[in-house]
């Protein structure tokens, strides 16, 4: 009985430890930007530079939306930016409550885009996923491809010219979008998850 208690008491002080600490923001489930540096700046409220550069910029509707979902979706946005500061995956996570993973460029729009590993069988990474390769989007399970439309971005970016013409090539590639607002296309990579979304 002295061993229960003491394992109860010891799992009531981890359980309020972890809720009263501001790493509870790392666990949060899902949570794909651990590394992301609105995670390292400050954890106060109000105090976070990161989280209101973040927060400053328009979030589409879509987002929200997926909150009311049934089902858990997996989700790659591009253009992805290797500045985590220009990269907004935890707000939409938050919100969504989905998987969200940087969608790579390389291979549709570019030939190769600075912070994005090349498109070669020795990268092999499962947190990420390269929109002009369909097969490889099913294989990690992808549901949405969305791309943001340079409107959202209330900064300047470097290739802003070429992102603008992307559409364009990410439509040809997967047809017409399954949603669009001004500030995102949303696609799917499986065409009978697309047939169903008609």
């Amino acid at each position: 009985l002295y061993y229960v208690l003491v394992i109860t008491i010891i799992v009531f002080l981890l359980i309020n430890v972890k809720n009263a600490s501001p790493l509870s923001e790392w666990l949060r489930k899902p949570n794909t930007n651990t590394l992301h540096s609105l995670y390292s700046i400050d954890f106060r409220k109000g105090k976070n530079i990161i989280e209101e550069i973040l927060y400053k910029r328009p979030v589409s509707p879509f987002w929200k939306s997926l909150k009311q979902a049934p089902l858990q979706y997996k989700i790659v946005v591009a253009p992805w930016y290797f500045e985590s500061y220009n990269w907004d995956g935890p707000v939409w996570e938050r919100i969504s409550e989905q998987e969200v993973l940087p969608g790579y460029l390389t291979g549709i729009c570019f030939s190769k885009r600075g912070g994005e590993t090349p498109q070669d069988p020795r990268f092999r990474f499962q947190n990420m996923g390269f929109i002009a390769n369909k097969q490889e989007l099913m294989r990690k399970h992808i549901d949405y491809v969305i791309f943001q439309k340079s409107k959202r971005f209330n900064y300047v970016v470097n290739d802003l010219e070429i992102i603008n013409q992307c559409l364009i090539k990410i439509k040809e590639f997967y047809g017409p979008s399954i949603y669009e607002d001004e500030l995102i296309a949303v696609f799917t990579p499986n065409p009978i998850q697309s047939e169903k979304n008609k």
